[in-house]
């Protein structure tokens, strides 16, 4: 999943748009959400799991169910969870997701009208130090 807009940073970076990287060693908690939505008429399952330094975190794959396409607007689905990891100075997790099929998506939805209301992100992270090595 790619992240392209930091809001607020310390002590941890976004580098190559996917690797959330952090400076101390310590416990972290890395919380997302991901707005999924399905264009094609059959619901379709999507996998999001957890990597270490590029190697996979066991046992943290969910798969989830996005619902398909009714009418004139797609189906969609929110994946939220988090997850708590300890990390080196330097090392990195990145959120990872696959489906079988190319009609879903992670999508950003603008600001809409009638009513009036403000853009849905396609992915929000949020990552903080819970228990830290300082100098």
């Amino acid at each position: 999943m790619e992240c392209d807009t930091t809001l607020i940073s310390h002590g941890v970076s976004v580098v190559d748009a996917t690797k959330f990287t952090v400076i101390r060693k310590g416990t972290y908690n890395l919380q997302f959400s991901a707005q999924f939505t399905n264009s094609d008429s059959s619901a379709h399952r999507v996998s999001v799991w957890l990597t270490k330094n590029g190697d996979d975190v066991v046992d943290s794959c969910t798969d989830i169910s996005v619902p398909a396409k009714h009418g004139n607007s797609d189906g969609a689905a929110v994946a939220a969870w988090n997850f708590y990891v300890e990390l080196e100075p330097l090392e990195y997790v990145e959120l990872m997701w696959s489906t079988p099929d190319a009609k879903v998506t992670i999508d950003y939805v603008g600001e809409r009208t009638t009513p009036v209301r403000p853009a849905v992100p396609a992915i929000i992270v949020t990552m903080n130090e819970i228990n830290g090595s300082y100098p």
